[in-house]
């Protein structure tokens, strides 16, 4: 995630936002899509389809009502849980290159 769209995740409130709506926190969540790769659209404040639709999918991957209303559940899941899925695939991406690597050593040191 870069650095401007993990300031938008940052800057998330848990308000009700949903189709229709227009303002900087529109815009903030448009971003935190972006970043969590669920929108490519435009970043416009307005909410729109395609934001309603983005949004609609993060919810349901994260098994959250697919309403496509941007709430305290929402809000929840995008600073927190999101941002611990993501850490968790990193952290599991270092574990296999450590496997890997005691694999490769494993041979010379039980030679020794």
């Amino acid at each position: 995630m870069q650095t401007e769209q993990l300031q938008a995740l940052q800057n998330l409130e848990p308000n009700c936002l949903k189709l229709g709506d227009r303002d900087q926190a529109v815009s903030n969540l448009q971003l935190a899509l972006t970043g969590l790769n669920y929108y490519n659209g435009h970043i416009s404040g307005e909410f729109d389809q395609n934001t309603e639709a983005a949004l609609k999918a993060f919810q349901s991957h994260f098994g959250l009502e697919s309403d496509g209303i941007f709430g305290q559940e929402t809000w929840y899941a995008m600073v927190f849980w999101s941002q611990e899925e993501e850490f968790a695939g990193f952290t599991n991406i270092f574990s296999g290159t450590i496997s890997s690597i005691k694999r490769l050593f494993r041979p010379a040191v039980q030679a020794h």
